[in-house]
């Protein structure tokens, strides 16, 4: 290893492993979640009121550090138990289970998730009030007396269903279930007491709870329940957990980019931090730049983004990083076939955090794929050649970052982050010789913060950098691209269930020494008139130099007819992208290679309209589905023609994407579905399928985990992509096993995986169409893809 990156591994190492005041930090291995919520509780004050059944079965492994913010470590203790806090009042917070749902994502603000448990006790015969009764919550313990009325009310809740016990001196104890629910206009439930000992009615209460606030298509990639959720199979790598999605299909088969619903892989944008990163993968798309376990939130909004968002015709991808203020202090070493990583999050102080990352190649140790030239076609071999006109590349990728977050008073915080990545190949091929080099960079301030106790403002400034060098005899090639920005949002809440938000930022694009300056802007409402209904409504302003301004408005609409069951959902949005990525694919290694061109001087943006529905039904605890149906139309996308130019094209898409999910006994089965029709043409040509469109797709996942052993079983089938020659490759049909083994020693969690994919159909390996469009790798759950593959990891 290089001494830099061996520096950085120590570093990350030394970061990890420095924790202030190391005496006095209280570690927890594989302990009870309760005895541990004892002893945060004990030690920092927090009232913590639970039910024993919430936290039975779930053990934790842990370290908390006196001083540190007794919020932040309660949500980091909790992190991936399934258990979730909620505040009742200040320092006090109940914990309840999250639901089996397909809720994808959800509104973070009180007004969806607490709400008031009320109700009138009354005599069963006479319909007198009772004043005085008493109301006990049974499993959270906490309760409340009725007034001169009858009347009760315990607000503050999280929303969900309680076990009530209502009791009054000469009269029957009544148990009942109760729902919780934020500003109903329903009328509480009438608790009828006995004098006698007759059986109690059974009390039914109709809700209408808030649902989530996700627009059709969006995905919480870190939540918990969710219909296409990551697996052994894909835990740990986001390029596995983001293609485990109904409508994203990977442009290589196993590996490669991600293509949505039909479009070119490039019309996925990827912000990290709010900094859109332009070539977000390591060799061409066989593994992201984004370790997981450097990442504090994954959001996928597929097609309708709110208006804050622009770019990325098909989708937008926001990431944000770690950091030991939000609770992520957790620290990573992993060792997998293919790259080496480390991540380190550090609280300097109460006030302070640092955080590092960063992963290196392995290729050419245990694993180097080989290319061959089939025709004016270069292809991938992963195993290393199987003919003799095999070559074996020399392929080494890396990326690391440095993230400052330091806060200032109750509710302000500056970060400063820096980011770079670089990618090499070359490869000698008869009397040519093609060498590619690819770097990107981006440096980020961001300054956010309350300004009174209603607004909310946050301020941004980056410089993003790519540089793709291509170094051919025949044809040698430099192309950049370079943007930097600066802005400003302001989120002003009118009230609990009413929020208006304005931005905008001013730009400078270039490439290939064309600068182009660029103004965005955007307006967005967000209102729930009800509890079962909630509307978002915004502009947005994406305006060029020479170049005509686009308005693009957002609509989405959300229903929640039953609580906790059934979400409709609905919207239409129209996206603009104003930086397209240009990919020959004849005479092309498919590891690098490609340039940039931007809108403005007469050059129109790209823009598509989408609209969609969709639901999402919980029958039961045990059952979760959900349902996305789409319609897209795109202009002005530029594709390569037969005579080699870059003309303007149009496209348009229909489809439906299906999830579920069950639990059935032991196993946890996933089931993920796309139906598709996606076409483009060229000027008033005739239309022909797009040439990442798989009319069907579909996964079927099967999880079990024993102990510390973790088994994952896979099969992957979609229809196979169009061959040029208005037809298409066979149809691509996987199966993949991976066993995990997770054990705890020593206060340090270790995780090794095993997994190997087979392709059991599909297009013949001579066809130089597949070989430049299928690399028949397999995917390994820890960011890096082989044949098979094993990766260990170590986190503490």
């Amino acid at each position: 290893m290089p001494r830099p990156w061996l520096r950085l591994a120590l570093l990350c190492l030394a970061l990890g492993a420095a924790r202030p005041a190391a005496a006095q930090t209280v570690a927890w291995t594989d302990a009870p979640l309760a005895d541990v919520l004892y002893g945060l509780a004990d030690r920092t004050g927090l009232d913590l009121v639970f039910a024993a059944r919430v936290v039975r079965d779930v053990r934790v492994t842990v370290r908390f550090t006196p001083g540190e913010p007794p919020v932040a470590a309660l949500h980091r203790i909790l992190r991936g138990t399934g258990v979730r806090a909620e505040p009742l009042r200040p320092g006090q917070f109940v914990l309840i289970a999250e639901p089996l749902n397909v809720s994808l994502g959800g509104d973070e603000t009180p007004a969806a998730v607490l709400g008031t448990l009320e109700g009138r006790a009354v005599d069963a015969e006479s319909g007198e009030t009772l004043p005085g009764a008493s109301v006990l919550l049974v499993d959270v313990g906490i309760g409340t007396v009725a007034d001169l009325d009858g009347a009760f009310a315990i607000p503050n809740l999280p929303t969900g269903r309680y076990a009530v016990r209502v009791t009054y001196i000469g009269y029957r104890p009544a148990r009942l279930d109760l729902d919780v629910f934020p500003d109903s206009p329903r009328r509480p439930p009438v608790v009828r007491l006995s004098p006698k000992p007759p059986e109690l009615s059974e009390v039914k209460v109709d809700v209408t709870p808030a649902g989530s606030e996700d627009a059709p298509g969006m995905t919480d990639v870190r939540a918990r329940g969710v219909a296409a959720s990551a697996s052994p199979a894909g835990r740990g790598d986001l390029a596995a957990a983001l293609g485990a999605l109904p409508g994203l299909t990977r442009a290589g088969g196993a590996s490669g980019r991600l293509a949505v619903r039909g479009a070119d892989p490039d019309a996925l944008r990827v912000l990290r931090d709010g900094v859109p990163v332009y070539e977000p993968w390591h060799a061409g798309g066989l593994v992201l730049t984004l370790q997981p376990e450097a990442l504090g939130r994954i959001v996928l909004h597929r097609g309708l983004a709110p208006a804050a968002i622009g770019g990325g015709l098909a989708a937008v991808l926001e990431t944000e990083t770690g950091s030991a203020l939000a609770g992520d202090s957790a620290s990573t070493v992993a060792l997998s076939s293919v790259a080496v990583r480390a991540v380190a999050n550090v609280a300097l102080s109460p006030r302070v955090a640092l955080h590092v990352d960063g992963q290196r190649s392995v290729l050419g140790l245990l694993l180097r794929p080989g290319v061959r030239r089939v025709g004016n076609v270069w292809a991938v071999d992963p195993l290393g050649g199987r003919s003799g006109d095999a070559l074996r590349p020399h392929v080494s990728f890396e990326s690391a970052e440095a993230a400052l977050a330091v806060r200032f008073g109750r509710a302000t915080r500056l970060d400063v982050a820096t980011w770079g990545a670089r990618d090499r190949a070359s490869v000698d091929a008869d009397a040519e010789r093609l060498a590619t080099r690819t770097g990107s960079w981006t440096a980020t301030a961001r300054l956010r913060g309350l300004v009174g106790d209603r607004t909310f403002v946050s301020g941004l400034a980056y410089h993003t950098e790519v540089r793709d060098e291509t170094d051919w005899a025949a044809a040698p090639a430099l192309a950049t691209l370079t943007e930097s920005a600066a802005g400003l949002d302001v989120d002003r809440s009118l009230s609990i269930a009413h929020t208006f938000s304005v931005g905008a930022r001013g730009l400078s694009r270039q490439t290939d020494g064309r600068a182009v300056p660029a103004l965005e802007a955007f307006v967005a409402d967000a209102w729930s008139p009800s509890r079962a209904l909630g509307v978002q409504a915004g502009l947005r302003l994406e305006a060029t130099r020479g170049t005509a301004a686009l308005v693009s408005p957002r609509v989405y609409a959300r229903w929640t007819p039953v609580a906790d069951r059934l979400i409709l959902r609905a919207g239409l949005a129209r996206q603009v992208q104003a930086v397209q990525r240009l990919v020959r694919r004849a005479d092309a290694l498919p590891l690098a290679g490609a340039r940039w061109t931007i809108s403005g001087d007469g050059t129109a943006q790209a823009s598509a309209w989408q609209a969609g529905v969709g639901a999402e039904w919980a029958p039961s605890d045990r059952l979760a589905v959900s349902a996305d149906a789409y319609g897209r139309l795109e202009r002005g996308v530029l594709r390569e023609t037969s005579g080699g130019a870059f003309d303007p094209h149009r496209g348009r898409a229909l489809g439906v994407d299906i999830a579920a999910r069950a639990l059935a006994g032991a196993w946890t089965v996933s089931l993920a579905g796309s139906a598709a029709h996606a076409e483009v043409r060229q000027a008033a040509g005739a239309w022909r399928a797009a040439p990442f469109a798989r009319p069907l797709a579909a996964g079927l996942l099967a999880e079990r985990s024993v102990g510390p052993l973790a088994l994952g079983l896979r099969l992957d089938a979609a229809s196979g992509p169009p061959d040029g020659l208005r037809s298409r490759l066979p149809a691509d049909v996987r199966a993949g096993v991976a066993l995990g083994l997770a054990v705890v020693r020593y206060g340090i969690r270790f995780d090794a995986l095993a997994q190997a994919t087979v392709r059991l159909a599909g297009a013949r390996g001579g066809d130089p169409v597949d070989a430049a469009l299928a690399f028949p790798l397999a995917q390994d759950a820890r960011a890096v893809p082989a044949w098979p593959t094993v990766s260990i990891a170590a986190r503490w």
